[in-house]
């Protein structure tokens, strides 16, 4: 993992301390960005992500709700529905996490800026910023599925957690919220990692069938990409002729794999920077060679 840097390590220190000098935030706010961590390293392991990237997108899962420390209590820890007003003071958080934040520099900038500002984004473009697909981070997708299951599972000041079975099912149900093959990779781990008495056998065959099913039963066809059982991900431009063509492979570690270049004749770029903001930004992308998925 790469070094992290004096200010970086100092802000994070510093929003590490503000959550722990206030008993709600360190119970609630703190625990829950714990959780989300260790569950979004696992689920980047079982996505095929190496050890040192598992801890990048612990580090960045950690400081995912920042932004709460500057919304007031009041709201934060509000045990009845939010009124509108409350609502788009708690959506800020994100926006408020990259201010608090902004001082993070150095290996690690980009997978705290994503998992902070985009954890609530939704696969079919329904999210707080509105971004689609491969157009969201692939760490703040990961981010996303751990931050919603904690919210689901976890037993809060507030409320009661749902059995994990319950929880993974609401969220199998729940098409289109999020990447298909993380879903599905998330799901099959936490079937593992439950114990056999938090999920009931109706349940667990119906999860452990979901988990096999093909992704792209959660994505339109025809689309700009192909995502496999495998994790892999191809995806498609459409060439002066109107023929739809391969363009590049990315792999279930995040590796970036060309396949030709488009018709302007330069090389072939990302393929996810042209579809919007947050596209192609992965620390740590690398160039694969020329082998197939």
């Amino acid at each position: 993992m790469p070094k992290l840097d004096a200010a970086t390590l100092d802000r994070l220190a510093w929003v590490d301390r503000q959550e722990r000098a206030d008993p709600l935030l360190s119970d609630e706010v703190r625990a829950h960005e714990l959780r989300v961590a260790r569950l979004s390293a696992r689920l980047a392991g079982a996505a095929g992500m190496d050890g040192p990237r598992q801890a990048q997108v612990f580090t960045a899962a950690r400081f995912h709700d920042a932004g709460k420390l500057s919304v007031p209590s009041a709201v934060l820890f509000k045990p009845g529905r939010l009124t509108a007003d409350e609502r788009l003071q708690m959506a800020r958080h994100t926006a408020l996490g990259v201010e608090i934040l902004a001082d993070a520099a150095g290996a690690l900038q980009d997978d705290i800026h994503d998992a902070v500002r985009y954890h609530h984004e939704r696969y079919d473009g329904n999210g707080y910023e509105r971004l689609a697909g491969e157009r969201i981070p692939l760490v703040a997708r990961i981010v996303a599925i751990a931050d919603v299951y904690d919210a689901l599972s976890a037993t809060r000041s507030y409320k009661d957690g749902m059995a994990p079975g319950d929880a993974l099912a609401k969220m199998a149900g729940d098409r289109g919220a999020f990447d298909p093959f993380l879903l599905r990779a998330f799901v099959a781990r936490r079937l593992r990692d439950a114990p056999p008495d938090a999920v009931t056998p109706g349940q667990r065959a119906a999860l452990e069938a979901f988990s096999l099913s093909d992704p792209m039963d959660d994505v339109a066809p025809g689309g700009p990409v192909t995502i496999k059982r495998s994790g892999h991900r191809i995806f498609w431009f459409v060439d002066g002729g109107g023929n739809r063509k391969q363009s590049a492979v990315m792999h279930p570690d995040g590796r970036m794999q060309q396949v030709g270049a488009r018709e302007t004749g330069g090389p072939a770029s990302d393929p996810r920077a042209a579809t919007g903001p947050g596209a192609g930004s992965e620390p740590g992308l690398r160039r694969a060679g020329p082998e197939s998925p």
